[in-house]
């Protein structure tokens, strides 16, 4: 009986092991996903059978460019400091300017909605994201943002050294990014 057991493990693992690395071998998640009034989509309309988390959310879209770490670290990056509103400590973080995010979907000018995966949600108008030039961090101090941290992705609004962001730019500081609406 012992026998049969592991000889059925062993077969398992050599007909699923190809399978597992050939999935792996096809690159890594989407981690965000950006709709709306855009240009440049990857995907198609919104299903309800493959967009689980999404339609949990109550996201829908026709279109829509989605993004994976290593696409969005293929833009151009920047290294800012901010503080963090849970420590009020001040970090270094690395990612793509959501600018730059938004002009690789061609978003079209006007506000967005950005959304954690907590479903917090906050709008962007044109005014405020020329203002604060927010970075989608990608890295803390060097380091990829987990899930679970403040990651995989959080929008930070860049501040001069000393400075501490205002309570409303503690508020568009969105840990954990997930989705965007460009209105």
């Amino acid at each position: 009986m012992v026998m049969k057991t592991v000889t059925a493990a062993l077969l398992l693992a050599l007909v699923a092991g190809p399978a597992v690395a050939e999935c792996a071998a096809k690159g890594n998640a989407v981690v965000l996903t950006v709709a709306g009034n855009i240009a440049s989509p990857n995907r198609g309309p919104f299903l309800e059978s493959a967009d689980r988390f999404h339609a949990f959310r109550g996201n829908h879209w026709e279109k829509a460019r989605t993004f994976t770490i290593d696409e969005l670290a293929a833009l151009p990056q920047m290294a800012v400091r901010t503080v963090v509103p849970y420590d009020k400590t001040s970090y270094r973080f690395e990612g793509p300017a959501l600018a730059e995010v938004l002009k690789a979907a061609g978003a079209a000018p006007g506000p967005v909605t950005v959304q954690a995966i907590d479903g917090y949600e906050v709008e962007l108008t044109p005014e405020i994201q020329a203002a604060d030039k927010q970075v989608l961090a990608l890295c803390q101090e060097g380091r990829p943002l987990g899930l679970g941290a403040l990651g995989p992705l959080y929008t930070v609004v860049p501040m001069a050294d000393g400075a501490t962001p205002t309570e409303d730019q503690f508020n568009r500081q969105i840990w954990a990014a997930h989705y965007i609406v460009v209105k």
